[in-house]
């Protein structure tokens, strides 16, 4: 059911998004066609205020400047000096003059017009302003007011200076063509553009072809990329040239634009870069021209698909990112689509990004809106089915939150205890595998380890993590594992019944049974147990040692005291009453002694160890005072080569000391009179050592293999004394202490048996 919400969640999201989205791109187009939004105005002013355009070499205004005005007088000034400053710039040698100066009166003097007029036609490539004003009463229809007739029949071209500002105030498009009733007309500096195109002084195809070669629509408004602040462009005073100040090979192949740049005279455009003349607003649109750098504004069909098709893939990529990267998604597309538009401004086309910017932010906005809502809601419906579940463990109380805030900090008061109960009952339950005294663990369905208790990490991982390990990684650490080939180890049932011994000689019988946990994740899933047998074999083992001792060893002194017993009724065979009490008293003796060695073995292999902290030197010193009277009785000498600081080490003083006291038993016993008997302790790396060395017959070869072994009695020399069990308990005793006990020996020459044990340090950690 858990699964199912879940996918009506994802399902009924995405049909949400989907309307959404589709939403968004309508909205995309309507605010694209309709150029509603103009936050790219900034946008498009810092664009293109990082493409460096050099002023073309050809470009020179002749400004009327107040040097100007202080020398020619106020203006407007007689048309004579401009006559007489053509006949300046033609004898220089200028190829192309426009005049950004009305003149649509005729002056005073009609001698002054027929002068400019003949100065005009003298130099041949002269272009005059005409004035686009809008007719009165006529909504939307231009006038336009052309120079005096004669200055229009002399001029080269005409063009019109009209400028469209923008909804800021600042001149950034300018029209290509005007129209009156009659004809349209140019944009002044594009008519002087195509002449010189005609000229093949350009290539002409500043508007035709972008910078990567690709053909352009016929624009009717184009953007007017200017190259700097004012004063880019090289000037020089127009009283300067008509006074012969400037030298004529400044001027030579010019292009000469002629404006007002003075203060007062009124030609002053508002400009993204600051106040600028007309003049230079000119100059600024036919560099763009000549350099190959003019901009088409991209309109229409194509400025829709492309806003279109910038917010559609930012709809389609929202889903797709992780929780929390959508911020900073947004940024990063922004920063794309703002990289796309430079891009396509330095190939001369102008793409508003504002709507698609602002349909991005706006479908984050969205998403994180429908996303959170729609999550608040699973959120909800998981609460309410965790409430009407059946509980584990008594429910939290939970703590209301304030009245003041709103239905979604109450959800998450409700959230915050549900995870504290879960949480409590996640520890309750690894608690509850923890406390259990049997090693535990759970195996998924393919043998791979899930979980395992405390107790089963420490027998089997020795503390190690062991997530995710098979049960045949688990138990090859444990002897008795089974080498079988073609056999999957990784069933769990395959183990069942096995029994296992550790490191440490404990003895385990492995269990399985499968868990129906009811979680799809869980399905066939194992409990496995490792039952400790230790003590259950131990007392088998102990059962077998008792039963052996009392149905072979301690029945053969009893059946000798019944055969003297006999032997005495019979009267045939009968002693004395001395020694027939002797003999009984020998055998009576012999199964004490017998009874006592057994005990004590079976003390040493059965009983837990008393250990604590000891010096083994001083152990070593009781068990030669021990043995010493026995060294005097029969005249053997008792040596000891012993460490100043003892050889500290961790241990079981009595066992120890009966176990060397043992070793110096036999070899006093089977040494010859005047004998030594040698006892030595040192430390080597990590272990402490202790050697009982002997002088007497030694053993043969073939019974080294057997000495440490229960009732096993060898003759040394002929000579067979105990009963077998003292150096059984020797091997047990260090064993017992994580050591171990060997045995160097040769016939007619003595033995020497070699106790290693860990050191201090070494038992500690």
């Amino acid at each position: 059911m858990r699964r199912l919400w879940g996918n009506r969640l994802a399902s009924r999201l995405a049909w949400e998004w989907s309307l959404i989205g589709l939403m968004l791109l309508v909205l995309t187009g309507w605010l694209s066609r309709e150029q509603v939004l103009r936050y790219e105005v900034p946008v498009y002013d810092r664009l293109i205020a990082w493409q460096p355009i050099k002023p073309d070499p050809r470009l020179l205004i002749i400004e009327i400047d107040e040097y100007s005005l202080a020398e020619l007088g106020r203006w407007p000034w007689p048309r004579q000096y401009h006559a007489e400053l053509l006949e300046r710039l033609t004898v220089a040698g200028v190829d192309s003059v426009l005049f950004d100066v009305l003149f649509l009166e005729p002056s005073s003097s009609p001698a002054s017009d027929q002068a400019l007029a003949a100065a005009m036609a003298e130099h041949g490539r002269v272009f005059l302003p005409v004035r686009a004003l809008l007719g009165p009463g006529e909504e939307g229809r231009l006038r336009l007011l052309l120079p005096v007739g004669i200055l229009a029949e002399a001029a080269r071209g005409l063009g019109h200076i009209r400028g469209h500002l923008d909804r800021d105030g600042i001149l950034r498009r300018i029209d290509l063509q005007q129209w009156d009733d009659t004809q349209s007309w140019p944009q002044l500096t594009w008519a002087l553009y195509e002449s010189l195109s005609r000229r093949g002084l350009v290539d002409g195809q500043a508007l035709t072809r972008d910078a990567a070669g690709f053909v352009k629509p016929a624009p009717q408004r184009v953007l007017i990329p200017y190259a700097g602040s004012p004063g880019h462009f090289p000037r020089v005073s127009y009283a300067s040239v008509l006074k012969g100040e400037v030298p004529p090979s400044l001027l030579r192949d010019r292009i000469a634009l002629i404006g007002t740049t003075a203060a007062g005279l009124g030609d002053w455009q508002p400009t993204p870069v600051g106040g600028m003349p007309g003049v230079e607003v000119h100059a600024n649109l036919l560099n763009a021209w000549l350099s190959g750098h003019a901009i088409t504004e991209v309109g229409g069909v194509a400025m829709v698909g492309g806003s279109l098709l910038a917010v559609a893939g930012f709809v389609l990529l929202l889903p797709m990112l992780r929780w929390g990267y959508a911020p900073m998604a947004v940024v990063a597309y922004s920063l794309l689509l703002l990289v796309a538009t430079y891009a396509a401004l330095r190939l001369g086309w102008w793409w508003s990004p504002s709507a698609s910017i602002a349909m991005v932010i706006l479908a984050y906005l969205l998403w994180e809106w429908r996303s959170r809502a729609s999550l608040l809601g699973w959120f909800s419906s998981e609460l309410r089915a965790l409430e009407q579940e059946s509980w584990l463990l008594p429910k939290l109380p939970l703590s209301p939150a304030p009245p003041y805030l709103g239905s979604i900090h109450h959800q998450a008061s409700k959230l915050k205890a549900a995870i504290d109960y879960l949480s409590q009952s996640r520890s309750f339950l690894k608690n509850v595998l923890d406390s259990l005294p049997v090693a535990t663990f759970i195996l998924a369905g393919d043998g791979r380890l899930l979980m395992a208790n405390r107790l089963a990490e420490r027998h089997v991982g020795g503390g190690r993590t062991l997530q995710g390990a098979s049960i045949g990684e688990l138990v090859s650490q444990l002897s008795g594992y089974p080498q079988e080939e073609g056999v999957d180890h990784r069933e769990a049932a395959y183990w069942v019944g096995r029994e296992f011994t550790d490191s440490q000689g404990r003895h385990f019988r492995l269990e399985a049974a499968p868990l129906w946990s009811g979680l799809p994740s869980m399905e066939a899933a194992w409990l496995v147990a490792l039952i400790d047998m230790t003590d259950e074999r131990r007392s088998a083992e102990q059962r077998a040692h008792m039963l052996r001792f009392l149905s072979h060893d301690l029945k053969a002194p009893q059946s000798s005291i019944l055969a003297l017993i006999g032997l005495q009724r019979d009267g045939k065979s009968a002693l004395p009453e001395g020694e027939l009490c002797n003999r009984i008293e020998r055998q009576v003796r012999y199964g004490l002694a017998l009874t006592d060695d057994f005990l004590q073995l079976t003390k040493v292999e059965f009983s837990p160890l008393e250990c604590r902290p000891l010096l083994l030197g001083d152990v070593a010193m009781e068990a030669m005072d021990r043995a010493w009277p026995v060294a005097v009785s029969r005249q053997v000498v008792l040596d000891s080569q012993l460490p100043e600081d003892g050889c500290p080490m961790q241990g079981d003083p009595s066992l120890l000391v009966r176990a060397i006291h043992n070793l110096l038993d036999n070899a006093i016993k089977y040494s010859p009179e005047g004998a030594r008997v040698s006892l030595a302790i040192w430390r080597e790396e990590a272990e402490v050592l202790c050697r009982i060395r002997d002088e007497g017959q030694g053993i043969a070869v073939k019974h080294l293999p057997h000495i440490f072994e229960s009732y096993r009695r060898f003759d040394h020399g002929g000579v067979a004394k105990g009963f077998g069990l003292g150096l059984a308990l020797v091997k047990t005793v260090v064993e017992r202490h994580g050591g171990e006990v060997s045995c160097e020996s040769q016939e007619g020459q003595g033995s020497a048996f070699t106790l290693r044990f860990p050191d201090g340090d070494e038992q500690r950690g």
